[in-house]
């Protein structure tokens, strides 16, 4: 593989982007109020029976009684997405034949909103190709919101394939991405399409997941993605900054090679605070990302309320939580059968989805 070769005249923009703080000092543990770990947890099962198969893997509520999840269902084949009123699940009608507005076919990945009257999904559209040959089938992009009174497709160029993660960031600016170097941002109510260079180290037969998307102290903006090559099997990872030039690559490590950053996901806490997680859990200090916890599975996801309630899902294995003072394996009934997908709560609660591959639980703590 050829690798990047990074100048000397770039290394000093990436310094300049970065900035010179002192570090922040470290909290006393006496100065914490530890974050809720003790809940009494309940679970519901999400399994709409005729389609043998209901996948739910997103969550997002703005309040504990007004949650959704989105994901796959089987029967209907096409999306699914199933609300909470504080008191019990029930499906959201989104085809028309169950009183929405968005034809099918469709499936959804990810959900989030600024309030309950601004909340976006995005997924792909599936059509025909009506070729003789493969692929019969084929991913469109797919983005719907609800405005407080039902949901809508929002009309925009289709044809760069599906859409798996949603980035909020200031002033109700979002961004999109998915399986491929195309990112979708709303910003101040229009749609831009962006790419990230796809022609790294002058491989081709590359799949490129963008996992991350963030801002700075300085406001520059920064995405993590992994790039797979499909003829080998080999995995890079890149962390790209946009100048005015474009997208630049200023970071790499390879699969084998020590981690620098969680390849999983990303996450920004309500104060601003960063942490990305895959090998390890790592916090974004400054221009840094530096590991603060390394259990023994990869982590796919985390989300939480403050630096002193963090949750973190793991890959085929237990759910942790950090207090502010320590990291902890959460005792969650149900959770061996299942693998966890999504969480959302509040500061009180917290609700965690987890499938068998045929049917989502609903694991919910209060």
């Amino acid at each position: 593989m050829k690798k990047f070769q990074f100048s000397f005249a770039f290394s000093i923009i990436v310094l300049v982007l970065s900035g010179c703080k002192e570090q922040p000092p470290e909290p006393k543990n006496n100065d914490i109020t530890p974050g809720k770990r003790e809940y009494i947890w309940s679970v519901d099962t999400l399994f709409y029976h005729p389609g043998g198969q209901t996948l739910l893997t997103s969550l997002w509520g703005s309040s504990s009684t007004n949650v959704y999840t989105v994901g796959h269902d089987a029967h209907a084949g096409t999306a699914t997405m199933w609300h909470f009123n504080g008191e019990k699940w029930s499906i959201v009608g989104l085809l028309p034949a169950y009183g929405g507005q968005i034809e099918g076919p469709y499936d959804l990945q990810s959900i989030y909103g600024f309030d309950s009257a601004n909340i976006y999904a995005c997924g792909n559209r599936i059509y025909q190709t009506f070729s003789s040959t493969p692929p019969y089938f084929l991913d469109s992009t797919f983005i719907i919101h609800f405005d407080g009174v039902s949901w809508k497709e929002i009309d925009i160029k289709r044809e760069k394939g599906q859409l798996f993660r949603i980035y909020p960031m200031q002033n109700q600016n979002i961004w999109f991405s998915g399986h491929n170097y195309f990112l979708y941002s709303l910003i101040d109510n229009q749609f831009h399409i962006d790419s990230i260079p796809a022609s790294m180290g002058g491989l081709s037969h590359l799949a490129v997941n963008i996992m991350g998307i963030y801002t700075d102290n300085l406001n520059s903006l920064y995405t993590l993605l992994t790039v797979f090559d499909d003829t080998n099997g080999d995995e890079w990872n890149y962390n790209y900054v946009k100048l005015n030039s474009g997208w630049m690559a200023i970071d790499s490590f390879s699969l084998q090679s020590v981690h620098r950053w969680g390849a999983s996901f990303v996450w920004r806490n309500n104060d601003g605070t960063l942490y990305s997680c895959g090998d390890g859990i790592f916090q974004r200090t400054e221009s840094v990302w530096i590991q603060i916890f390394k259990p023994g599975f990869i982590i796919k996801k985390l989300w939480g309320t403050s630096n002193e309630n963090i949750f973190a899902l793991s890959v085929g294995g237990p759910v942790y939580h950090y207090n502010g003072i320590d990291w902890s394996e959460l005792s969650l009934p149900q959770v061996n059968e299942f693998r966890t997908a999504g969480i959302w709560g509040t500061s009180d609660e917290v609700f965690i989805s987890a499938h068998d591959g045929n049917k989502t639980i609903m694991i919910h703590g209060k």
